[in-house]
């Protein structure tokens, strides 16, 4: 059975499968949407947008800070698994975000959602479903801001599913440059990193694109994670902290 319609008939109906299981089948569908939200950031403003679609790259890049989101803003991205639409429902007095997510086609049905907890800066903390929590301790340190050409840091956490996992991620800002999102086209920062689980022979290799006018990562592509995510839809708007 396809893990996302598995995942859904337990959150929907209950379950009688081992707690064990549970967390497997919820696990294996994190991997593949997990990190989806970054995808599905884009906002009314245009100001980046380009009318060129060939890929140009900038010497120099402006600094840019942390995004300031509003309760209410969604986002609509596509997935190997269908779209999905997020929802900003709590803003905390910390900074930190709560979204509710959910499948479009299920859209009213709370027995379908999940809820995600992301940093102000838009590193996640938690996964929480009816019957589980995905956990990362010291949240996933995709973002470090202010964010500029070449900047480069690295960020240790635990991360908790079917297994209890120490990551080390050594990202990269490696370019300033126009990528294409759907029909339209922005100037974002390529951000490259190396995301070792210890016990793994080699480093999961990442590369995500942060676009400064839609406050967010509005792509985000893994060969060894088999993930690719893309930004369709949303209604945002977007301000920059400091």
């Amino acid at each position: 059975m396809h893990v996302t319609s598995r995942l859904l008939s337990v959150l929907a109906f209950g379950c009688n499968e081992p707690q064990e299981k549970i967390m497997d089948i919820t696990f294996r569908f994190f991997t593949v949407i997990g990190l989806a939200f970054f995808a599905g950031c884009a906002g009314q403003n245009t100001s980046d947008k380009v009318s060129e679609k060939s890929p140009q790259e900038q010497t120099s890049s402006p600094t840019v800070h942390a995004p300031k989101l509003n309760i209410g803003d969604s986002w609509t991205f596509k997935t190997k698994n269908g779209t999905w639409v997020y929802t900003i429902r709590e803003i905390k007095q910390n900074g930190n975000i709560v979204i509710n997510t959910v499948p479009e086609e299920n859209i009213g049905n709370k027995k379908a959602s999940f809820t995600w907890f992301l940093t102000g800066d838009l590193n996640e903390i938690k996964i929480r479903l009816r019957n589980i929590n995905i956990v990362n301790e010291n949240h996933n340190g995709w973002l470090q801001f202010p964010l500029y050409l070449k900047k480069n840091w690295t960020h240790t956490y635990i991360q908790t599913g079917t297994k209890r996992k120490k990551r080390t991620a050594e990202r990269f800002v490696a370019a300033y440059e126009q990528i294409n999102v759907g029909s339209d086209a922005y100037w974002a920062y390529r951000i490259e990193s190396n995301n070792q689980w210890y016990a793994a022979n080699r480093p999961a290799k990442e590369v995500y694109w942060y676009a400064p006018s839609v406050g967010n990562i509005i792509k985000y592509r893994s060969r060894h994670l088999r993930r690719d995510f893309e930004l369709i839809g949303t209604n945002v708007s977007i301000a920059t902290n400091g």
